[in-house]
């Protein structure tokens, strides 16, 4: 028999996920620990759809011009792929190189402009990635070595921030 993921609900509201057998070896682990346990639920909360209120503060489409001209202006010269996903959790993007390939996600219930930084900013990492290729390095071996450091003070995050957060980005993303 194979553990399945539960989301498991305690009284003050907070939620966690834990592998186990059935829901009830899901509450007792937690009821062990101390914590009053007033829900049980199969799955993951972190990989649920929002649902349609959450969505319809946001949406948006992709701007194929300005995003043609933002990645000339980047320099890129690999493809790249933007896909969607409306998974909960407080990343809204992420940029992935495979197979000499940029495979960007973002979080597709999002507002414009929000989206918009977000996708400057993992475009940066692509121009990242780029520039390692370019000496040699794996960017894998780059991203590794960046998580000796606190998220805030990275500095393929700062620079990445940096560039998203300019006054001058043209926005890539417009109301859906």
């Amino acid at each position: 028999m194979n553990r399945k993921r539960y989301t498991v609900t305690a009284a003050d509201g907070s939620q966690a996920v834990v592998l186990a057998y059935s829901a009830h070896g899901a509450r007792e682990y937690y009821s062990q620990r101390g914590l009053t346990i007033v829900r049980v639920e199969r799955g993951d909360y972190r990989k649920k759809a929002r649902n349609a209120t959450i969505k319809a503060s946001g949406g948006f489409r992709i701007d194929r011009v300005a995003l043609a001209d933002a990645i000339e202006f980047l320099g890129l010269t690999l493809p790249v792929d933007i896909r969607f996903h409306s998974r909960v959790g407080n990343t809204n993007g992420i940029h992935r190189f495979r197979k000499n390939r940029h495979v960007i996600m973002l979080k597709s219930y999002l507002k414009p402009k929000d989206a918009s930084n977000t996708l400057w900013h993992e475009l940066t990492h692509a121009r990242q990635a780029e520039r390692a290729l370019s000496r040699g390095e794996r960017w894998q071996d780059v991203t590794a070595e960046q998580r000796n450091y606190p998220y805030s003070v990275r500095p393929i995050e700062r620079e990445a921030n940096e560039i998203a957060n300019s006054k001058w980005n043209v926005l890539l993303c417009k109301p859906s």
